[in-house]
């Protein structure tokens, strides 16, 4: 999902409202490849003297409760 979303130009480098960004709330998961590509999305696109956006819309999902859904199975084809 995340290289998908970089693919079509999505920010690695925006903020949640914590001043968290993806790649840190993949670490903090470990999640070693989805850091990885994030790191790589990252080199050269940001210059050093840039100031990250900050972005709402990146979740910390330990803030969230769970979701929970009712599926009928019967009709799922593996």
């Amino acid at each position: 999902v995340a290289k998908l979303l970089l693919s079509r130009g999505a920010d690695a480098a925006l903020q949640n409202s914590k001043g968290l960004t993806a790649e840190m709330i993949a670490q903090r998961k470990g999640h070693a490849r989805v850091v990885e590509l994030l790191r790589s999305a990252q080199t050269g696109t940001q210059s050093a003297l840039q100031t990250p956006r900050v972005e709402s819309d990146i979740l910390d999902l330990d803030d969230s409760p769970p979701v929970v859904t009712s599926v009928d199975e019967s009709n799922i084809i593996n």
